[in-house]
C-alpha cells in the first residue's frame, strides 16, 4: 500500500469510527470489538506503533502488537518484544527499597547520608527520594554537558552521579519536604542505596527479588556491557514527514539505573501489575503507604506515592500508575482500581503520543462511554497530498479537516512548520509556501510561523510580499529580535 492510499484509508476509517461511537454499556464481546477497532484506527492514523494490553478483573481483553520493530526494515513487532519502559522503572526501584525496609535493612526516615556519606546534602531521607520531595538537584544537565564536551570516556553510571554531586555540590531544587519536584537524580540515589545495603548490583537485586519470583523472564536492566542479554530487544525511531524512519535509540555510555533503564514486555508488566494488586512482594500495609499521596510540610498533598503517579486520568477516574518517555520509547502503565482495570501501552516511536491520550480513550471504551479516536498527524497526512495532488488539493483538504473533522487530526504548529521545511528539502518550494501560509494563518501569534513564511517568500523572489508580512507582524511584535533582524537584513 503506498503512502497516499494509506492516508486516505486512515481518513475514511477515522470518520466512520468517530461517527459510530456508542454511549450504552457494552457487553464484553462488544467491548473487545471496540478495543480492536480503536487500536486498528490508531495504527492507521500512524500512532499506536507498539505493544498493548488491556485487562479487567483479571481477564485480558486485548493483547496485540502493531507496527515496526526498528527504523531499518519492515520487521513487525510482537507481544514478546522488549521495550525500554522509561520511568515506569521507578516503581520497581521503590518496591526494591520497601523490600529492604521490610527485611529490616534500612529505614525510610533516616538521613540518606547514613548510606551515602559522601553527599553534601542535609535532611534528605529515603522517603523524600521516593516521593520526589527531597529537592535533589538535577544532575542530568551537568552530565549532558560533559558528554557534549567530549569529556565522557567511559559509561555514565550511578557512581558518576554520586561523584558529581559530591564534587560539584550542585544546589538543591528545594528544601526536603517543602516542595514536590520530580527528580531523576533521587531515583539514581535510591538504586545506589539498594545496591549498597543489599551488597549486590541493583540489577541483580531486581532479578533475585522481583523478576525471578514473578517469572518476568523478559525483563532486565539494560547496560552497554550487557545489551546482548536482550534477546527480543526492539529499537526506537522517529518518523519523517514522508513516512520514512530514522534511528532514535539509546545514548552511548548512558548506564544509569533506578530512574529508568528497564526493558520489559507488556506480558511481564501485567504480571507485575497483578503482583502489586495482590501484595505479592510487599505487605498490604506498605502497598497502602506506597499509593497514598505525599503530604508536604505545609500540609498540602501531591498525587504521587512511592514511584507511583496517583493523578487521575483526564476523565477524572482514579489511577495508580506511571508514564515513561525516553528517546524513541514512550510508555504508560495505568491501573484503575475502582473497576480493576489495567492498561499497559508501550511504543518505540518517538513521535507517538498516543500512549498518553489512549489511556483516557480506552477507559471510556471499558465504561461504555463516548471516546475520541486517535488523532492523525496533520503534517504527515498532508505531505502525500501535496506531492501527489498539488498544493490546491492539500489546502482544500486542510481547511475541510479543520472545519468538518477537527477532532480527527492533531493540528500542530510544529508539524506544519516541519511539513513546510520537508517540502523545501525535496524541492517543492511553492508547495512549502502554502504550508507556511496555512501555519501563519492558524497561529498568527507565532514568531516562528511568520519567520518561516518570510524566509520562503524571499526564496521565491516575492520580496514585496515578504516586506508586507513583516510590517504587519511588527505592529504586533515590536520587540521581536527575529523580525528586527529581517528589517536590518532587508534594509527596510
Amino acid at each position: 500500500m503506498n503512502i497516499s492510499k494509506k492516508f486516505m484509508k486512515t481518513i475514511i476509517t477515522s470518520s466512520i469510527l468517530f461517527s459510530s461511537l456508542s454511549y450504552a454499556q457494552p457487553a464484553t464481546d462488544n467491548t473487545i470489538k471496540k478495543l480492536n477497532s480503536y487500536f486498528e484506527q490508531c495504527h492507521l492514523a500512524e500512532q499506536c506503533n507498539g505493544s498493548f494490553i488491556v485487562a479487567e478483573k483479571g481477564k485480558i481483553l486485548y493483547h496485540q502488537a502493531l507496527g515496526f520493530a526498528n527504523h531499518e526494515d519492515d520487521q513487525q513487532l510482537s507481544i514478546t518484544d522488549q521495550f525500554d519502559i522509561g520511568s515506569i522503572s521507578k516503581q520497581f526501584t521503590a518496591i526494591a527499597v520497601i523490600i529492604l525496609e521490610e527485611q529490616g535493612k534500612l529505614d525510610l526516615d533516616i538521613d540518606i547520608r547514613q548510606y551515602l556519606p559522601e553527599l553534601p546534602y542535609q535532611g534528605m531521607t529515603i522517603r523524600h527520594l521516593l516521593t520526589h520531595t527531597s529537592g535533589a538537584p538535577d544532575v542530568m544537565a551537568y552530565l549532558t554537558g560533559l558528554y557534549r564536551a567530549g569529556k565522557v570516556k567511559a559509561a555514565i553510571t550511578n557512581d558518576t552521579v554520586i561523584a558529581a554531586l559530591a564534587k560539584e555540590k550542585i544546589p538543591v531544587l528545594a528544601l526536603p519536604g517543602h516542595e514536590w519536584k520530580y527528580s531523576n537524580t533521587g531515583y539514581v540515589l535510591l538504586a545506589s542505596i539498594v545496591a549498597k545495603v543489599s551488597k549486590q548490583p541493583f540489577s541483580e537485586f531486581l532479578e533475585d527479588h522481583i523478576f525471578t519470583p514473578l517469572s518476568m523472564n523478559d525483563s532486565v536492566i539494560r547496560s552497554s556491557a550487557k545489551a546482548g542479554e536482550l534477546n527480543n530487544r526492539i529499537y526506537g525511531f522517529l518518523t519523517n514527514i514522508d513516512g520514512s524512519r530514522k534511528a532514535y535509540d539509546q545514548i552511548p555510555f548512558f548506564d544509569l539505573t533506578g530512574l529508568g533503564g528497564i526493558y520489559s514486555t507488556t506480558g511481564d508488566l501485567y504480571k507485575w501489575d497483578i503482583a502489586l494488586q495482590q501484595s505479592k512482594l510487599i505487605s498490604n500495609e506498605n502497598w497502602v503507604q506506597a499509593t497514598t499521596p505525599v503530604t508536604l510540610i505545609n500540609g498540602k498533598s501531591h498525587p504521587y506515592g512511592f514511584g507511583l503517579d496517583l493523578d487521575p486520568i483526564i476523565s477524572g477516574r482514579e489511577r495508580i500508575g506511571h508514564g515513561g518517555h525516553w528517546r524513541g520509547f514512550k510508555a504508560q502503565y495505568a491501573h484503575l482500581p475502582k473497576n480493576e482495570q489495567t492498561i499497559i501501552l508501550l511504543t518505540n516511536s518517538g513521535l507517538d503520543d498516543s500512549v498518553d491520550e489512549s489511556i483516557d480513550a480506552i477507559s471510556a471504551i471499558l465504561a461504555g462511554e463516548q471516546h475520541q479516536v486517535a488523532k492523525a498527524n496533520i503534517g504527515r497526512t498532508l505531505y502525500p497530498i501535496f506531492i501527489n495532488q498539488g498544493a490546491a488539493s492539500a489546502k482544500k483538504f486542510y481547511l475541510d479537516a479543520k472545519n468538518k473533522t477537527p477532532d480527527n487530526y492533531e493540528f500542530s504548529e510544529q508539524e506544519l512548520n516541519n511539513l513546510g521545511y520537508f517540502l523545501k528539502k525535496v524541492g517543492k518550494k511553492k508547495e512549502a509556501l502554502v504550508a507556511f501560509e496555512l501555519n501563519h494563518e492558524a497561529f498568527p501569534e507565532s514568531i516562528n510561523a511568520i519567520d518561516s513564511l518570510v524566509e520562503t517568500l524571499l526564496e521565491l523572489d516575492q520580496k514585496h510580499e515578504a516586506i508586507s508580512q513583516l510590517k504587519l507582524a511588527m505592529k504586533k511584535f515590536k520587540d521581536s529580535k527575529v523580525l528586527k533582524g529581517w528589517f536590518t537584513k532587508l534594509d527596510i
